[in-house]
């Protein structure tokens, strides 16, 4: 199990999940029925997808972010 910060917690209060095992990334994702929780390493490649993330708003129809902890 991870620790997760407050902020997250928060969140997701105690909503049901599911483990996505598709990827092929090193990346813990959890499926919940309204978001997405991608949990990965700090690195420059996390941080790159992250701004990808925020710039591609408005853009093209990607998820929003929630938070970046």
């Amino acid at each position: 199990m991870f620790i997760l910060p407050d902020k997250i917690k928060n969140m997701i209060g105690n909503e049901s999940f599911s483990y996505d095992n598709v990827g092929m990334s090193d990346s813990t994702v959890i499926i919940f029925a309204d978001k997405i929780l991608k949990i990965q390493t700090i690195s420059e490649e996390a941080e790159h997808e992250y701004q990808i993330m925020e710039w591609l708003q408005d853009k093209l129809p990607v998820p929003r972010v929630l938070a970046s902890v």
